[in-house]
């Protein structure tokens, strides 16, 4: 099982409709919210721990007072009373993936914007700067989000953390390793991929805020 679910967050949240939401999270998740400093950071953390709640809901059949989550060693979360059902956010600017599956999965989406290509430099192993900049300038940056969204689906699905350099690493030969990255969203806009170690194509589909919001209804 691999499902992803793509958030369009349109229109934003009113301030009741935010506090209505904070409510359903744990304490520890309203202060880490809180912490945030802007309101489109506070609000996409808030509905991506939504949208995860809602989807492990519908999938396990627990209620959501009944889940309990604790991250690993290396800040990656889980579900402590389900272990078998593993999950994982990303968000960028207006859009919000959860992937759900019953195998340990990454996921990361990035806004597409100029980069300064030092990065890859620093990053990116021999063969991943040849595929990005033997392309045309034009497509470089679309190159980069490819395999960049594709590096961090990885780093977040064996959760590893920051232990694990992204340099250490070529996205470009992974089947050798049984390690498979599926796209989920490729637009002008915004790249994504998952990770997992299956070959199996994730369903993939797509909600706004308000249909997020009548879902979540379910979780009070």
């Amino acid at each position: 099982m691999l499902e992803v679910v793509m958030l369009k967050v349109i229109p934003d949240l009113t301030r009741d409709q935010y506090e209505i939401l904070l409510s359903l999270v744990s304490s520890e998740k309203q202060k880490q919210i809180n912490k945030l400093c802007f309101f489109r950071d506070r609000q996409n953390s808030l509905l991506g721990d939504i949208l995860a709640r809602v989807e492990i809901c519908r999938i396990t059949g627990l209620s959501n007072s009944q889940l309990e989550f604790a991250v690993n060693p290396y800040g990656k979360p889980f579900l402590v009373n389900n272990p078998q059902t593993h999950y994982n956010i990303s968000h960028a600017h207006q859009q919000i993936a959860c992937v759900i599956g019953d195998i340990s999965v990454g996921v990361d989406i990035e806004k597409i914007r100029p980069i300064d290509m030092e990065v890859v430099e620093r990053f990116f192993v021999s063969e991943e700067k040849e595929y990005i900049l033997s392309a045309q300038s034009d497509l470089q940056n679309k190159r980069f989000f490819e395999v960049w969204t594709k590096k961090e689906s990885r780093v977040k699905c064996e959760g590893k953390g920051l232990l694990e350099s992204l340099s250490a690493f070529s996205v470009l030969n992974s089947l050798e390793l049984e390690i498979f990255y599926h796209c989920i969203y490729d637009t002008e806009e915004i790249m994504g991929h998952i990770c997992s170690s299956s070959k199996e194509l994730p369903s993939v589909r797509e909600i706004d805020t308000a249909v997020l919001l009548r879902h979540a209804s379910s979780l009070k």
